[in-house]
């Protein structure tokens, strides 16, 4: 339906919904693609990169609407979130499953999958209070762990 050139979405419509529903249909047909197994495996191998390197993590399962959502089985998307889900904790990540999140709703969407300036802002939002409170638990711990330690014997008037 897109074709090189040509906009899904043309410049001048950004802010009004568009019905991509058909669009959609057609990529799921095939709930099952030869390329899934090969990008769980890249998105397994990139997560363990990461933590290997000690960055933190945080997936965030994008928020869609129902009409989406419906184009593949109940299944699918069960699985996709427990496979998605599972990984990132595997390795030390956060998983923010934002889906079918009913902080959104048809105004937040250009389509049935992309979000307006609206759905953006409601989405930072979301991304920031989850960093906050994965920070603040990180430093309740951080903080917990320094009050269990014995405080050195080399200056033992600093600790007073």
């Amino acid at each position: 339906e897109v074709t090189a050139g040509k906009w899904k979405v043309v410049a001048s419509t950004w802010g009004a919904f568009q019905d991509n529903t058909r669009e959609y249909a057609m990529r799921y047909k095939n709930p099952d693609p030869p390329i899934y197994p090969i990008e769980k495996r890249f998105f397994e191998e990139f997560l363990a990169y990461l933590q290997a390197e000690d960055i933190k993590v945080l997936v965030v399962g994008m928020p869609s609407l129902w009409p989406n959502r419906a184009l593949l089985p109940e299944k699918f998307w069960k699985d996709f979130r427990a496979d998605v889900a599972a990984s990132t904790t595997k390795y030390g990540g956060t998983w923010l499953d934002l889906y079918d999140d009913p902080r959104f709703n048809n105004t937040d969407y250009l389509d049935t999958v992309h979000l307006n300036p609206a759905g953006g802002f409601k989405l930072v939002r979301c991304v920031v209070d989850s960093i906050a409170d994965n920070n603040q638990l990180a430093f309740s711990v951080r903080r917990r762990q320094m009050a269990d330690k014995t405080p050195p014997r080399v200056a033992p008037d600093y600790w007073q």
